[in-house]
């Protein structure tokens, strides 16, 4: 069966491999005449050429304008203050008589 069904497409194939192949075989040599009215010169307009350091335009700043005014008012507290007595520094220090961890 397999055998039979390989005879019929494989001849096929080939037929139409040989069809497409001679479909594409064309004269595909180009003849066509160009007149050329003028010759052409590339321009590029409004084109700038890159820095290799650019400058920055600077712009005046402009200063903001504020309207502002202060309202005094005097802060008042319902705390009662206590002054805090001064700290005392011994200078007297004790002797050392050990060498880092060794004794």
């Amino acid at each position: 069966m397999q055998k039979q069904i390989i005879n019929t497409i494989l001849p096929a194939i080939f037929i139409g491999v040989a069809t497409f192949a001679s479909a594409q075989k064309k004269d595909t040599t180009l003849n066509r005449e160009v007149e050329v009215v003028k010759s052409f010169t590339p321009e590029l307009m409004d084109v700038h050429k890159i820095n290799d350091v650019p400058k920055i335009e600077e712009t005046e700043p402009k200063k903001p304008v504020f309207n502002y005014s202060i309202d005094s008012k005097p802060v008042e507290s319902n705390f009662a203050v206590t002054p805090l007595k001064a700290a005392n520094i011994e200078t007297n220090q004790e002797k050392q008589s050990s060498y880092g961890f060794l004794k």
